[in-house]
């Protein structure tokens, strides 16, 4: 055979002769095929090819990888013209015909049951091909030659295969190495050998290093893992880097990291510490700095010189000068990176640049292009994970005439042309991909496909193909590849073994904050760099925590948003940039509050400057002219657009929310020059309508692109199609944009596959991106560059929006963020705030009655909180609102129930409804009709029927004309003006104080959910039923810009606070408990006073709270009498409060000089204080008071408990039944019966100030003293009135007379407000004086509230923003309830009440039939003087009227037969009757909504709910006969399950509390589970045509379709479920602590809960539950994969814990419980295999200190075992400690779970923080 052929390999470097000889022994004496294995690398190759280069054979290259085909092995089609079809023989096929040697290269990576295709061929020589030839053994084709002749063969289609046919097959072997392993028939069919990598001999030079990868080698013998080994490749690469001369060589140790980067290995941990322990052995852990390169350039020689450290290297050149960008900003680590690459490249080495995402990879690789002479011969090839080798070396195409040919592709462009090929991202692709180039790389050859009928051509390196004296293809000496790629991780170790063979690697340097400050320095020539330096160097730290690490191209972003604008306002611009790319308001709240103090901290900027998500103060406008249009305070220039049908028109609110967001995208645009624009968001926030309204001003053309799940690269780039035959490529929106300098708007990113979308980072951060047909878009003015035919240019004014939903569930896109966020400027949208939402509905539905869409404004703002905080999946949106308000409008006659069902009939059947459901009634809109499915038959019934039916929910009291008021005497008043002395201290310290406890509120209702009354709400404290004395005093004020109640009970002693029950913000669920020492003994007395307006008898204890609104007052009477200040937290009331003892001296309150003394306390009413006076310097400031007063001593006593100094006034008469305090215009005026004294602040430390005293007197001594409360003067118990007040402008006194019937009524407490008083009375009923505005006055007696047995402890008011002035009475026992109270806003509310529940054309008739009869005034569509029942009797009588003209007829009810039972099975839908079980509507059978049924029984139908008249009519027969059977079923179930009636009780108390919970937890599992079945496309026969493969289609390919279905692993990689240790802590404290916090208690509820919510999930997660105690750490109660089957099982488990905690001996386990949890994983996989993820749930008291563990000590046990997540969860806090702990432990490790509802949460960050450290750490 000639050696000319250029199928024979040559110049291949010799290799060991032995196996060389063993070839040669098989192929020439035994004529077997062989096999040799070895560990990766190119040396076994470099064998085979040196053997048939030796013996002069050819050599036909085939290379496997889990692409190849059947199409490979034997034959495929091509299209000629005139001939149609034709098939070409593959690589097999033609060695085994022309008997040369198949050298099938990777054989572990073919796919199983492909190489099967090979069997014959290798056993018997014989194979059928598919143009109908067929291939036999030599002696048999011989045979029939010599009988037939040769033409006769041939006609037969008989095909000789050669004598000298062999087949040299390489492979890895599997395992240990990832593949497939072989066939049995495949491998039977080889001889096989075994190559190993041994260090070449001339690393002996070097004995340290060469002993090393020696060591590395060297298989272990003791069972340990093999870390990855040092290859053939390496050791040949480390050699010539060796043999650089002095000084320029690199050290060993260099030398080693570059061809064995340890620290990216990730390999098994123990593998790689043994790696490690080696390297550090031999010395050669430590890397030395590479001296600077410089560059220069010899003309004559056309050769790139690099001179390194006194060393001169030459490259070969394209005759372009090396040039440098001078805006590159090099450091010195930098710079050693350059030199280093520079090295690798003109010794021939390919290299792996290895950096972060955003650590500037791309723009340093461009910068290596230029210094190194490529100029434009740079081939730029973005990764993607569908890539192919085929996209990589050649693709099909067709002709101008329709013939197929094979076009090559970037790498083999590259290679012939001698460019830098840059393959940018090669972590994204498989594995294996790469290693299809790997002869390329190694040897720099590669066989390549021919066109039509002739055989494939070797591209081969430059001088083996001047050897060969052909014109083929040569492989250019310029050609290197640099790839770029970030470092693997635990979730992604991309990188292979066989990798490690094909590059140098290098890092890109961490950035240092003089590094950084050089770059931002040369960017931004005006921006001061010491402004805002030290703020990005402290953020970039942020990345050793859970928060999102910021890269290198956020800090850049956010250096040039404070360079542009005011110099002042720098920071702030730079922090709300860092705010916007960190995705702050997508954050968990814990990570969000986390990141906002960061930035606070860092930039010195307030939290609300940063982040605001109201509307701001400043109103923004648009402001157009035809050549410019102004967005807030953006100026842009107006577009002249050539295609004016491309810019949208859009109908759009200028809302200011939605401004805000314009004016920012705008600023993007036009000041800080952004091209490409990511705004996120929930969906139905505006994204797509704000984005073309903007475009709409600006003139600008728009192209559209809507991804979804199967959008494709084509379809994204140039999609190809077949016309006449012939192959073509249309342009997609992006290319069409791109070249016109459009703006493109990718709308639903994120729910392309991240491989697709990936490409966007390709053309944004590095201006290129490869087109399907071959072109390719660059962003350049190079004129050498733009004469390529192939080069797009793009144009300078394209621009790019993309458009995407918030990465997390529930959305189930893919996380575009995380992947390629950072090259875009960031905006996140979210819902418009309350204001601008409302704006936005009152345009869209003028119609509807505001109250009610503002009503839905607030419901939708708290449902959307619920979301924030993980309460419910499901981001409530405008879009939504926008819904029910359209619907609203378009059927003003609809109930919004039946606008409600449309949107909330999703949630129908999911238990988020009964979360979601307060939520509405809260704001009184009913939803049970919607959530129950009711609404459906209710909208059916006749206008007049559900009038009725709403007016039957009516129930107001009547009311009582009182007529005008009359006089009833006058007033005088006398001023004096008295020196009061400066300020006296008190004596007192602090007290400890437990965080607060957080208690359930229960029975909570909302009356105008369904029926109105004068009742909102009402809810009950968790107050003990033995708790002998229970709420003794209450108040309400503000708490950090929120109202709250403070309410005192005496035993314990405690004050409950909980959020104002109308407050749109409340979370109406818990109330929490501040606890002190006690009351102390010797109370004085039975004396009463009134004050402001509540009857106190003496030795009993009050609350205040003061102005300031931060400090609550607790007055502690008896013989230790003393104030309790209680200073409430800043972050929160669930916080730590500060606790102060404030003792007066005791001569004011009961001494021996004053033994019968008795003080009470008086709260300072009113908030007119003028915060401008109180400065630093003031001492005693109104809005720190509280009075205190003795009407024995006639004394009144100021105390400033703030600062613990009181001031005092002696009075001149005790005469004081009533006293109350106002604060006005920054002074304190206390009024009693007859005195008025007014308290100012002394401003100076030390000076004294004037205290003004009026005294009043009364001609009328039967009122006197009455009570003055804004302008109301009350008159006290038995007086003749029903009250009094002063006429503005006059001092004369009016009032209004009691009736007979309530003239005896007396009140123990009484609240005015600016129109009523309300008087509490001793029958716990409410009466109402009622005052208009020419003094007319009604009075009514609202009756005691249902459930209400104790006394009326206090009334105050709040304002309601819908409803006004609302009474907030409490009792004794704890009930609270909302009353209101005002016949000016109790109207309003019905006539809203009446709409919302679609009464509203009667309400309307009702009015205009009142306004008719001409009294009154209309205001608002509402008759001012007519009252609420006045306007319920006039709607009564307009339907009863239409009810008369309309006859009905209704059907009857089918009657029970009284012989319940479970009916027949056949699984169909069934309404009424009673024949089948799971029906509806029926009666006797098991079902739904029927009667008369045993139980119910629920298949999944629509239920049909018959009415409750046709349930009652029952018999009593056939109602106990249903009773009976249904209980037996129920005690059927409990034997089942072997559960009695007690346990069941007693777990269904366990369950009742946490139902919620649990419901929030699964949504969450389920969204693990959710990510992890994401199913993709498969390549094969079946589904639907690859568009990347409609050539092979028409050319007659089978493996042209694709179809998705679940990813198929890795070969040799497995799916494993994720594995979780519930770690609990069941120690002696547990139980001992229990009856005072419920410790235990809410230990077994969490363990419920989590039993509960695991089930069905078994597939995905395996568990264990562990406990510990004093008496061990490793209690197992739920070992791993035997979960509890039913409710029996989980309560013995729980109960099992509680008998634990009991009988345990004393001790704690706690950090040796953490240790075993994180070892249980091991013994696990060592049975079951590895697992997804392993993380640890540990749950504790926080009672640490009493045992000695340190934060530090349990930080380390929660970092116990490699690749453990570990979290632990404190469900109490003893003083504190909870608190202290987790501030010093990482965040994200240690959690406060104070109540159960915010645990799901928390566990869902964990699942969140496990994926992102995994998907971010590189395994160190």
């Amino acid at each position: 055979m000639s050696s000319s052929s250029s199928l024979v390999p040559v110049l291949f470097d010799a290799v060991s002769d032995s196996h060389v000889k063993w070839l040669e022994m098989k192929d020439r004496t035994n004529g077997h095929d062989m096999f040799l294995l070895g560990p990766p690398g190119s040396y076994r190759r470099k064998i085979a090819l040196r053997y048939c280069e030796l013996a002069n054979r050819e050599v036909e290259h085939l290379v496997i990888s889990r692409d190849t085909t059947e199409a490979d092995l034997k034959q495929r089609k091509e299209i000629v013209r005139g001939q149609g079809t034709i098939y070409v023989d593959s690589a097999p096929i033609r060695a085994a015909m022309h008997g040369r040697i198949l050298l099938l290269d990777g054989i572990e990576k073919a796919e199983r049951n492909v190489l099967p295709t090979l069997n014959n061929l290798l056993e018997n020589r014989e194979v059928q091909l598919d143009d109908g030839r067929f291939l036999m053994h030599h002696t048999v084709y011989d045979g029939l030659v010599a009988k037939m002749g040769v033409e006769k063969c041939k006609e037969r289609g008989l095909v000789r295969v050669h004598e000298n046919f062999r087949v040299i097959a390489l492979g890895l072997p599997v395992p240990p190495f990832q593949g497939a392993p072989l066939d049995p028939p495949l491998r039977s069919r080889f001889q096989a050998r075994f190559v190993s990598t041994e260090a070449p001999d001339a690393l002996a030079a070097w004995p340290r290093l060469g002993a090393a990868i020696e060591a590395i080698n060297m298989p272990p013998t003791d069972g340990r893992p093999r870390p990855p080994c040092v290859s053939w490749d390496a050791c040949q690469r480390m050699l010539r880097l060796l043999s650089i001369p002095l000084p320029g060589r690199p050290s060993p140790a260099s030398v080693l990291h570059r061809m064995y980067p340890i620290h990216h290995l990730n390999t098994d941990p123990a593998a790689k510490e043994n790696a490690l322990s080696l390297i550090k052995h031999f010395g050669l852990l430590n890397l030395d700095i590479a001296p600077p390169t410089a560059t220069s350039f010899d003309p004559r020689a056309g050769e790139v010189l690099l001179a390194c450290g006194g060393t001169t290297v030459a490259m070969h050149s394209h005759c372009v000068p090396p040039t440098a960008d001078p805006s590159f900003i090099y450091t010195d680590a930098l710079q050693s990176t350059f030199s280093g690459v520079a090295q690798d490249f003109a010794l021939g080495h390919d290299v792996c640049l290895m950096g972060g995402s955003g650590t500037g990879k791309s723009h340093f690789a461009r910068e290596i292009a230029s210094r190194l002479g490529y100029g434009s011969n740079v081939e730029y090839m973005f990764m993607y994970g569908d890539m192919t080798a085929r996209d990589l070396v050649q693709r099909r195409i067709t002709d101008s005439e329709g013939n197929t040919r094979w076009n090559a592709g970037p790498v083999i462009k590259a290679a012939r042309e001698g460019s830098l090929l840059i393959l940018d991202g090669v972590n994204r692709v498989p594995g294996d991909l790469l290693t299809a180039l790997a002869p390329l790389l190694h040897e720099r050859q590669l066989q390549l496909h021919a066109d039509t009928g002739e055989d494939d051509v070797m591209l081969l390196r430059s001088d083996r193909r001047q050897a060969k004296g052909g014109n083929g293809s040569a492989v250019h000496p310029r050609f290197r590849v640099l790839a770029l790629a970030c470092p693997p991780t635990a979730k992604d170790s991309w990188m292979t073994e066989e990798f490690l063979t094909l590059f140098s690697f290098h890092d890109i340097p961490q950035w240092t904050p003089e590094s950084l400050a050089k770059v931002i320095g040369s960017l931004h020539v005006s921006l001061d760099v010491k402004t805002i330096l030290p703020s990005l160097v402290a953020l970039t730290k942020i990345s050793d925590s859970d928060l999102p690490p910021l890269s290198l191209r956020q800090l850049l972003r956010a250096s040039n948003a404070a360079a542009h604008g005011n110099r002042r306002e720098a920071r702030a611009r730079a922090a709300d940039s860092v705010a916007r790319q960190l995705l702050i308001d997508s954050l968990p709240d814990m990570h969000r509050v986390q990141l906002l103090a960061r930035l606070e901290e860092a930039f010195g900027t307030p939290t609300k400057q940063i982040v605001s998500t109201e509307a701001a103060s400043r109103h923004l406008s648009i402001a157009r002219s035809p050549t410019k249009v102004t967005i807030g305070e953006v100026l842009c220039p107006v577009n002249i657009p050539v295609h004016p049908e491309r810019v949208p028109k859009v109908t759009f609110v200028e809302i200011q929310r939605h401004l805000e967001i314009m004016e920012g995208l705008a600023r993007e645009f036009f000041i800080q020059e952004e091209k490409y624009l990511m705004l996120l968001g929930p969906q139905g926030v505006g994204k797509n309508r704000i984005t073309d309204y903007l475009l709409q001003n600006l003139g600008w053309e728009r192209m559209y692109m809507q991804l979804h799940r199967d959008t494709t690269i084509q379809q994204l780039t140039a999609t190809p199609q077949l016309t006449n035959g012939v192959l073509t490529w249309t342009d997609s929106p992006l290319v069409t944009a791109a070249k016109e300098g459009l703006c493109l708007v990718l709308d639903e990113a994120d729910k392309a596959p991240l491989e697709v979308i990936v490409l966007l980072k390709s053309l944004v951060e590095d201006g290129q991106l490869a087109l399907s047909d071959g072109r390719k878009l660059v962003r350049t003015a190079n004129p050498m560059v733009l004469n390529n035919p192939s080069v797009v240019p793009v144009h300078p004014s394209f621009r790019m929006i993309v458009l995407a939903n918030r990465p997390g569930f529930p959305f189930l896109g893919n996380d575009l963020f995380r992947e390629c966020g950072d090259v875009f400027s960031v905006y996140c949208l979210d819902n418009a705030d309350q204001e601008s939402e409302l704006q936005l509905l009152l345009s869209e539905a003028p119609s509807v009655d505001p109250v009610i869409l503002r009503r839905l404004v607030q419901a939708f703002y708290e449902l959307r909180k619920l979301n924030a905080t993980g309460r419910i999946a499901y981001p409530y949106s405008t879009r939504e609102l926008l819904h029910i308000a359209r619907h609203m409008q378009a059927h003003p006659n609809a109930t919004i129930g039946d606008a409600l069902n449309n949107v909330l009939s999703f949630d129908r059947m999911d238990p988020v409804a009964m979360i979601i459901k307060p939520v509405f009634e809260r704001h009184g809109i009913p939803v049970s009709d919607v959530l129950s499915g009711e609404i459906d038959k209710r909208s059916t019934l006749p206008a007049y029927l559900r009038a009725k039916e709403v007016l039957s929910e009516v129930r107001l009291s009547p009311n009582v004309n009182l007529g005008p008021a009359v006089p009833t005497g006058t007033a005088t008043e006398s001023t004096r003006v008295t020196l009061c002395p400066k300020p006296i201290g008190c004596s007192g310290g602090m007290l400890s104080c437990e965080p607060p406890l957080m208690r359930p509120i229960k029975d909570l209702a909302f009356h105008r959910a369904k029926g109105f009354s004068e009742y909102l709400m009402t809810f009950k404290l968790s107050i003990r039923k033995n708790m002998r004395d229970g709420v003794i005093d209450a108040t309400m004020g503000h708490l950090n810009n929120e109202r709250f109640m403070f309410i005192l009970t005496e035993q314990p002693a405690a004050v409950w606070v909980c959020p104002d029950p109308l407050s749109s913000s409340s979370n109406m669920t818990e109330a929490a408990t501040i606890r002190w020492g006690g009351f102390g003994g010797g109370a004085v007395g039975q004396e009463t006073i009134t004050i402001n307006g509540r009857v106190v008898t003496s030795g009993q204890g009050q609350i205040a709270r003061t102005q300031n609104g931060k400090i609550v007052v607790v007055y502690i009477p008896g013989d230790a009498a003393q104030l309790i200040a209680v200073t409430m937290p800043e972050k929160g009331y669930t916080g730590v409060p500060g606790m102060q003892q404030i003792r007066l001296p005791h001569l004011l309150f009961r001494g021996r000089k004053n033994p019968s003394a008795t003080y009470f306390m008086v709260e300072v009413k009113g908030h007119n204080i003028d915060q401008n006076c109180m400065g630093a310097s003031v001492t005693f400031q109104p809005k720190d008071l509280i009075i205190m007063v003795s009407r024995k001593d006639k004394k009144l006593v100021a105390v400033d408990v703030r600062r613990k100094v009181y001031r005092e006034v002696v009075l001149e008469t005790n005469d004081i039944e009533q006293i109350s305090a106002e604060a006005r215009d920054s002074v304190v005026i206390v009024t009693t019966g007859t005195h008025t004294i007014r308290f100012a602040p002394c401003l100076k430390p030390g000076v004294q100030s004037d205290i003004d005293v009026t005294e009043v007197r009364y001609s009328d001594a039967a009122i006197s003293p009455p009570l003055k409360l804004n302008g109301l003067l009350a008159a006290g118990s038995g007086r003749p009135f029903y009250g009094n007040t002063m006429k503005k402008g006059s001092k004369d006194i009016f009032g209004w007379a009691r009736d007979a019937a309530s003239a005896s009524l007396g009140h123990d407490t009484m609240e005015a407000t600016r129109s009523t008083v309300c008087y509490g009375n001793g029958n716990n009923s409410i009466s109402v004086l009622d005052i208009n505005k020419e003094y007319n006055a009604t009075w009514k007696t609202v009756p005691r509230f249902e459930g209400s047995a104790g006394e009326i402890i206090c009334m105050t008011s709040t304002i309601d923003p819908i409803e006004g002035e609302v009474l907030v009475v409490i009792t004794s026992e704890g009930l609270v309830a909302c009353v209101q109270a005002t016949e000016k806003k109790l109207l309003p509310s019905l006539v809203t009440y009446l709409r919302i529940r679609g009464v509203g054309a009667y309400v309307d008739e009702a009015l205009k039939q009142r306004s008719k009869e001409g009294s009154g005034q209309q205001g608002q569509g509402v008759t001012t003087t007519m009252s609420a029942s006045e306007l319920v009797d006039r709607i009564e009588s307009i339907a009863t009227t239409t009810q008369k003209r309309i006859e009905t007829k209704h059907d009857k009810d089918r009657e029970a037969s009284g012989k319940p039972k479970h009916g027949k099975e056949d699984g169909k839908k069934h309404v009424g009757g009673n024949q089948f079980a799971g029906g509806s509507g029926g009666s006797d059978t098991a079902g739904m909504g029927g009667k008369a049924g045993p139980y119910r029984l629920d298949r999944g139908h629509d239920v049909h709910q018959i009415s409750d008249e046709a349930k009652k009519n029952v018999s009593k027969e056939a109602a106990e006969a249903a009773k009976k059977m249904g209980k037996e079923a129920f005690e059927k179930r409990l034997k089942e399950i072997e559960m009695g009636d007690e346990d069941y009780a007693l777990y269904k108390k366990l369950l009742g509390t946490i139902e919620p919970e649990i419901n929030t937890m699964r949504g969450i599992l389920r969204r693990v589970e959710a990510a992890s079945r994401e199913r993709v496309w498969l390549k094969g026969t079946e589904g639907e045509i690859d568009d990347n493969k409609i050539v092979d289609a028409k050319a007659g390919e089978t493996t042209v379709f694709r179809r998705r279905a679940d990813k198929k692993p890795q070969p040799g990689v497995q799916i494993k479920p994720k594995r979780l240790v519930f770690l609990f802590d069941v120690s002696a404290s547990m139980y001992r602590f229990n009856g005072l916090d419920g410790r235990l208690r809410c230990s077994m509820e969490c363990a419920v809960m989590l039993m509960e919510a695991m089930q069905g999930f078994e597939t995905r997660f395996e568990w264990t539950l562990l406990c510990h105690s004093g008496d061990g750490p490793d209690h197992v109660m739920v070992p791993f994969g035997k979960p509890p089957k039913n409710e029996s099982e989980r309560l013995k488990i729980v109960q099992k814990m509680s008998a634990h905690a009991q009988y345990c001996g004393s001790g704690d386990c706690t950090l040796e419980g953490l240790h075993h949890a994180a070892s249980v994983f091991a013994h696990r996989e060592a049975t079951h295999g590895v697992s997804d993820e392993k993380i640890v749930l540990a749950f504790s008291d926080a009672n640490m200190d009493r045992y000695g563990i340190t934060s530090e000590g349990l930080e380390k046990a929660l970092r116990a075992g490699k690749n453990v997540h570990s979290s632990i969860f404190f469900l109490t806090s003893s003083d504190g400690e909870a608190e202290r702990i987790t501030s010093k432990i990482t965040p994200g490790l240690a959690y406060i779970a104070l109540d159960l509802k915010n645990l799901p949460t928390m566990i869902k960050t964990v699942f969140t923080n496990s994926l992102t450290k995994a998907a971010r750490s590189s395994a160190l």
